[in-house]
């Protein structure tokens, strides 16, 4: 039911957090899923069997077709809608310490894309100049839901952090993957959006490095795995997406049975020390969440989600 309308509070338009969503619109999501677990099925990457290498254009096809012959064999999983959730941590790692040790995600694992160094993005883009900047990591918690089935993979800024030297670039990716691949044992990793050269280029246009190619697995932004369907919260502010169509609890009503979906989130747009978003405010789903988590806290913003899985 959409409350009355009451309006959304001012002291949270002067909120610069950038959180845009309070932090149980996603744990409420994981308490949907686990109710729901007789027609969704959370994986990770470890769950799919991927191969490395260049090739990956045909040689994802092949594993997308693989993946589907599998789980139609399968009465059960051929039942199910297959989710998979990979998190961005670009900021705001305290955010995605909150978010992952919500007890709420204990049984619905993610893959979390982290940097070994992260780029300080406005510097960069506003003076030209390269800085890093701290990005404090909860280490025990991040083994800890390892040991329980999360993915810890790398979110590849090596061209950034190259200066935008291709060969710079490479000798980063290797001594980062290393790094991480020792750390974690990490495998997958993900080209983050960052910022371009002159000419457009960006990290995810970085040459495979040839050590790595028979050693580590491109999942997203550059080379991309198949999915049947995909949700991303990026681009928050952007003018060339609708608000009216980036409703999470939207997505989930087009799941069907039988297929496999990507969900790719920033933990740092979630919390409860949220703001609202001045270019979603306005939009009906989101107004009425808003008012939903100000006004009844205690109310499932997944209250109304009725799944099309039968």
């Amino acid at each position: 039911d959409i409350l009355p309308q009451l309006p959304i509070t001012a002291s949270t338009l002067v909120q610069q957090s950038g959180a845009y969503f309070p932090l149980n619109y996603l744990t409420d999501m994981f308490k949907f899923i686990d109710a729901n677990s007789d027609k969704l099925s959370v994986f990770t990457y470890e769950d799919m069997h991927i191969s490395g290498g260049q090739d990956n254009a045909s040689g994802y096809q092949a594993e997308f077709k693989a993946w589907h012959q599998r789980i139609a064999a399968d009465p059960t999983a051929s039942k199910k809608a297959h989710l998979l959730i990979q998190y961005d941590i670009d900021a705001r790692t305290d955010r995605m310490h909150s978010l992952i040790a919500s007890p709420e995600h204990d049984k619905v694992p993610a893959n979390i894309m982290l940097f070994n160094e992260r780029v300080d993005r406005k510097r960069l883009k506003t003076t030209g100049e390269l800085c890093t900047t701290e990005y404090p990591l909860d280490e025990a918690l991040l083994r800890r839901r390892q040991s329980e089935g999360f993915v810890i993979g790398y979110h590849t800024n090596a061209y950034e952090l190259g200066g935008h030297d291709t060969d710079r670039a490479l000798e980063i990716f290797d001594r980062d993957m290393t790094a991480m691949s020792e750390k974690y044992g990490t495998r997958f990793f993900s080209a983050h959006g960052g910022v371009p050269d002159a000419k457009g280029k960006n990290n995810n246009a970085l040459p495979y490095h040839p050590d790595w190619i028979d050693r580590s697995i491109w999942v997203h932004n550059g080379v991309n795995l198949r999915f049947d369907g995909v949700f991303s919260d990026g681009g928050h502010n952007s003018p060339k997406r609708d608000p009216k169509n980036r409703d999470l609890r939207q997505f989930f009503e087009t799941l069907q049975p039988g297929k496999r979906y990507r969900m790719l989130l920033h933990p740092q747009y979630y919390g409860d020390d949220y703001g609202v978003s001045r270019r979603f405010l306005g939009t009906p789903w989101y107004d009425d969440m808003i008012r939903t988590a100000q006004q009844q806290p205690e109310r499932s913003l997944w209250e109304n989600v009725k799944l099309n899985i039968k």
